[in-house]
């Protein structure tokens, strides 16, 4: 038997048929393939099939997606599998190009064998366990790990025999194994993840040891004991990409007693977390935080107390600006997980959303969006919509900070100062660093004596690396002070790299000024001694002579970088592929020379990328033809949209056609409002029409597509026409993940991350999505005061005095180290330390998902 998933990220949106061919290792059609069709994990945890097909004679397929009412609403990407039983293949995938005429190409290649050995805490086999693979990597070229379909691994489990031995036939050798599904006997069925050593490893044990129970306690809003409460628990075993999956135990369901507590068998594994969502009828599901098992078999991990709460409704009525009802509308509750769509009327009603503030969010086709926060109990609202082609009356733009850049800084010393002066008495080199860099967000001069004085074990690198970091720092508002700081970098080629960053943050006028910046950068450049990083720092250096238009002398810098990257080796590449980038601007022949040929743009695709990137706006052709080549490389899409950026000023229709031939609606979307960004401000009309474009891909059919981060765009659509930034803002919070969602760590990850961007544009919506944090902190037991980076920088942005005073509330750690109050304080520090446009560039940077394109010359 044998089967593998093959990872394609398919447009959840496309709803025409999926075809290709499954061939063997020589290419000959294979019959009687099954091709299914899955979307990830269900709310069970379990991964259905939602669609299937099998190959004909000739090997080929077609296979329909489900109709849009029977499709999943988490964000997640579309999955082929193929099996075949007796086979001893595995599928896997040959190509990603949706757009080839032959479809999805499969190819099946033959199976490897894996060994299991599972043990107990005694060390001795356990005979009966059953495994089946459960989250996996195939093959290049698939670059996404994914949960199998349920129905498929339990085909190809094997049990374990007296010997604790157990032997999976179903992976391919290159397939990596993140995670198995044990059903283990008196135990139940839990999720377990591999080590980093065991994924490929033909041999594997697994030793489980006993982690005893989880116990808690549910109450009614009265505070009387909740009887016959549900409790469903789910764990989450350490390791990456892990699914979180429910348990399943052999007693079945677990319910509150008479006294509202409740208690899992026994039978929980060591190392292992667990949390709980309790279902009660007449009161909205409650999902508590994560516990760790006790690690012994009659310990007990306890669950803070879990209040109910009812459920309350927002009834409405939606018209259009001439008072009349707006039928087929859609209405959400950001990440209430509960929407409606309102009737001929324009009627809506929302029942199940849970208490407090919820984020309202209404939109139809050919309409502007509406949102707004709806407070509690209340009568019904009425909703007006616009429609796009009608003024618009709301527009967005960057608020001012909660308060005074001068009070900010005040409050991040007063942060920083406790641990500041631990640390850099007897902390390690490396936690010195970061309390430096804080530091120098609100005060360079103290940042620089403090560096000056300090004493580091690797003195050099510390002394260089902490002068560069200050001296970016400094560059925009002090360019002199930054470069004399610059000038006193040990290392050449920090210095360089330095010097080149305050060239660029400088006007082209006065020119002079600019032109000895770059002098500087060749004098350090020249100084570096390191092959390797003197190729790249000249490259730098000649570049930013052609930025001031003096090609002759750039040429010369070039020609004297590039013997020395000609003598590079293999593992050089990166550095070359910086020169190339930017050689490729005045002799593009050399510049792809340098790395291969263009048939070798699989090992340079950002070297190449970037080099499309800096061409496209005097050779779109050109650029539009290495785009090409890299196309479905890992990182691509991140250099189409630069490439798109620099290209749409001078070959408008090239660009959005190279934005609209991505595969998946998400990315054109991205690639269509980095086109917008890059027109001037005299083609306003035109970015607009771009923008609607691009939330259309974002509507298609779903009301997210997979992955997607309209809030990641709200900066670019703001420089654009601010009265499109609600169109972006509202979209993100409707996209928001349900906070009932065991899968998803509500207020932790996604929906702090997607809250801080809001945060730059309402506060008070921002605040209404951070609550739910607060309250789950607060319900931490003894973790209660503790706060996640996510949850500083969100609160920072909200209320600055709410933050330092939880940051201090926090418990002092026993070591000068950056580990629970000293990290908070850190991280807390320089966001207050920073300017305004300083914080929001870091906070878009970090949370954007767009890191490696955002603020750099070269995307990384």
């Amino acid at each position: 038997m044998s089967w593998l998933p093959l990872v394609l990220s398919l447009l959840a949106q496309e709803p025409a048929p999926l075809s290709g061919t499954a061939v063997d290792r020589e290419g000959r059609p294979v019959v009687g393939v099954e091709i299914v069709l899955s979307h990830g994990p269900a709310d069970d945890g379990t991964v259905p099939v939602l669609s299937r097909a099998t190959t004909d004679a000739q090997g080929r397929y077609e296979i329909l997606p489900p109709a849009a009412d029977r499709r999943p609403q988490r964000r997640q990407s579309w999955h082929l599998s193929a099996y075949r039983p007796g086979s001893g293949l595995v599928v896997s995938v040959t190509h990603l190009k949706a757009k080839d005429a032959d479809g999805y190409r499969l190819a099946l290649l033959p199976a490897g064998r894996r060994t299991f050995t599972v043990r107990g805490d005694d060390g001795r086999p356990i005979a009966g366990v059953r495994l089946t693979p459960l989250t996996v990597l195939p093959r290049q070229p698939n670059y996404f790990i994914t949960t199998l379909p349920t129905e498929i691994i339990h085909r190809v489990s094997a049990t374990t025999g007296a010997d604790g031995r157990a032997e999976l036939t179903c992976l391919e050798p290159t397939t990596e194994l993140f995670a198995v599904l044990a059903t283990i006997p008196g135990l139940g069925t839990h999720a377990l993840s591999l080590t980093e050593d065991q994924r490929r490893s033909e041999a594997v044990t697994l030793d489980l040891r006993a982690g005893g129970q989880v116990a808690g306690r549910v109450l009614r809003p009265d505070g009387r004991p909740a009887t016959g409460a549900e409790v469903v628990v789910w764990s989450r075993s350490p390791g990456r990409a892990v699914e979180i999956m429910s348990v399943h135990f052999e007693a079945g369901p677990i319910r509150t007693s008479d006294d509202g507590t409740f208690r899992t068998p026994p039978v929980l594994l060591a190392n292992v977390k667990y949390r709980a969502i309790v279902h009660a009828e007449g009161f909205r599901p409650v999902l508590t935080e994560w516990v760790t098992a006790a690690g012994k078999r009659d310990g007990t991990a306890s669950l803070a107390d879990v209040v109910l709460m009812p459920p309350r409704s927002i009834s409405g009525r939606v018209v259009d600006r001439q008072g009349k009802p707006v039928a087929e509308a859609a209405v959400i509750a950001g990440g209430g997980g509960v929407s409606a769509a309102t009737d001929d009327r324009g009627t809506f009603r929302l029942d199940g959303l849970p208490a407090g503030p919820a984020p309202l969010v209404v939109r139809r086709d050919g309409y502007r969006i509406d949102g707004r926060i709806v407070e509690g109990p209340g009568g019904p609202i009425e909703v007006t919509l616009a429609r796009f082609d009608e003024p618009a009356t709301a527009a967005m733009t960057t608020l001012p900070g909660p308060i005074p850049l001068d009070d900010r800084r005040r409050l991040a010393r007063r942060v920083l100062a406790p641990f500041l002066a631990k640390v850099l008495a007897k902390g390690k080199d490396s936690d010195k660093a970061w309390a430096l860099r804080s530091l120098m967000t609100f005060d360079p001069a103290a940042a620089l004596e403090a560096i000056e004085k300090t004493p580091f074990e690797k003195t050099a690198y510390y002394q260089s690396f902490l002068r560069y970091a200050l001296s970016l720092s400094m560059a925009r508002d002090d360019p002199d002070e930054a470069a004399a700081v610059a000038e006193s970098i040990p290392e050449a080629y920090r210095r360089a790299q330095a010097l080149t960053a305050i060239a660029v943050t400088l006007p082209k006028e006065p020119r002079d000024r600019k032109r000895a910046i770059v002098d500087r950068v060749l004098v350090a450049a020249r100084a570096e001694p390191e092959p390797r990083l003197k190729v790249w720092q000249l490259g730098e250096a000649a570049e930013l002579l052609l930025d001031l238009g003096e090609t002759d002398q750039a040429r010369a810098v070039f020609a004297e970088g590039r013997p020395i990257a000609e003598r590079l080796g293999p593992d050089a590449e990166e550095f070359i592929g910086y020169f190339a980038s930017r050689l490729g601007r005045v002799d593009l022949p050399a510049a792809l020379a340098l790395l291969g040929g263009p048939d070798k743009a699989r090992d340079h695709c950002l070297a190449i990328g970037n080099l499309a990137a800096r061409i496209a706006a005097t050779d779109p052709a050109e650029a539009e033809r290495l785009i090409d080549r890299v196309r479905d490389l890992p990182r691509s899409s991140d250099v189409v949209l630069r490439t798109c950026q620099n290209m749409a000023r001078a070959d408008l229709p090239r660009a959005r056609k190279i934005s609209v031939e991505h595969d998946k609606g998400w990315r054109r979307a991205e690639a269509l409002l980095f086109t917008a960004y890059g027109l001037p401000p005299s083609r306003k009309e035109s970015a607009r029409d771009l923008v609607r474009e691009a939330l259309a891909e974002i509507d298609r059919h779903d009301v997210l597509a997979a992955w997607s981060n309209p809030a990641a765009l709200m900066p670019l659509a703001e420089s654009i026409d601010p009265t499109l930034v609600p169109e972006m803002f509202w979209r993100a919070v409707a996209g928001l993940a349900d906070p009932d969602d065991p899968r998803e760590d509500h207020g932790q990850n996604d929906v702090l991350g997607q809250a801080i961007l809001l945060a730059r544009y309402d506060r008070r919506v921002a605040a209404a999505l951070y609550e739910p944090a607060a309250r789950a902190g607060a319900a931490r037991g003894p973790d209660s005061g503790r706060m996640t980076p996510s949850e500083i920088t969100l609160l920072a942005e909200i209320d600055p005095l709410r933050a330092v005073a939880a940051v201090e509330a926090m418990p002092e750690p026993p070591n000068p180290d950056t580990n629970g109050a000293n990290w908070s304080r850190i991280i807390l520090s320089a966001q207050l330390g920073r300017t305004e446009a300083g914080s929001w560039s870091d906070i878009w940077s970090t949370f954007s998902g767009l890191v490696g394109i955002l603020n750099r010359r070269d995307v990384l």
